[in-house]
């Protein structure tokens, strides 16, 4: 392997496939997490490697940043954390386990995983790109707890920006406005459940 080597996470669908895909037509060697083991088939067919990888279940950290270590030589020019969900709900209804689940894969996941790949990314003088959202600004109803784990994702960034800086490590953030992806097929059911629980008028 002689070419940039660049790790997009929940590259199955949506934002995460079409970084992919830009990735390798750019020149890059890319690799892409999936939760599920046949999401990887469709990754190969378009000569992009795959690792499966939960980011909030650590024995699933640890066996997918394995793979990525081991694909990339322990040398890693590029990780974009892409990878999240939505838990929508009131404010009032909002269950703790939900904001928990939540923070769960939009924050703690980016941060575990980083630093699993950490002296990959230093060795190869990396980039990191934390996937935020335009909701930070202007949170929208019903995705308070979104926004918030968005929110937390960009103060653990610009913190980590500064404290790799000396390794060569590099940070940035992106927030996309609204996009079509396949984060909504499972999010909206969650929000609708919330709404139909009596009291949800409130």
């Amino acid at each position: 392997m002689t070419g940039r080597r660049l790790v997009v996470t929940g590259a199955s669908t949506g934002i995460g496939r079409a970084i992919a895909r830009a990735a390798r037509n750019a020149g890059y060697e890319v690799l892409g997490t999936v939760r599920k083991p046949t999401d990887a088939a469709s990754l190969a067919a378009e000569g992009i490697a795959s690792a499966t990888l939960d980011v909030t279940d650590a024995r699933s950290l640890d066996a997918g940043t394995a793979e990525i270590l081991a694909w990339c030589q322990g040398r890693l020019d590029a990780l974009i954390h892409n990878a999240g969900t939505a838990y929508p709900g009131p404010f009032a209804l909002l269950p703790a386990d939900d904001l928990r689940a939540q923070l769960e894969v939009n924050v703690v996941g980016p941060q575990q995983l980083t630093a699993r790949l950490y002296d990959a990314l230093r060795a190869g003088q990396g980039h990191v790109l934390f996937v935020s959202s335009d909701s930070v600004s202007q949170p929208p109803p019903m995705l308070g707890a979104y926004a918030a784990s968005k929110r937390a994702l960009e103060g653990l960034a610009d913190s980590f920006a500064i404290e790799a800086l000396d390794d060569g490590i590099t940070v940035s953030i992106l927030r996309p406005g609204p996009y079509a992806t396949a984060i909504w097929g499972t999010s909206i059911p969650r929000g609708e459940a919330h709404t139909a629980q009596p009291g949800a008028e409130r």
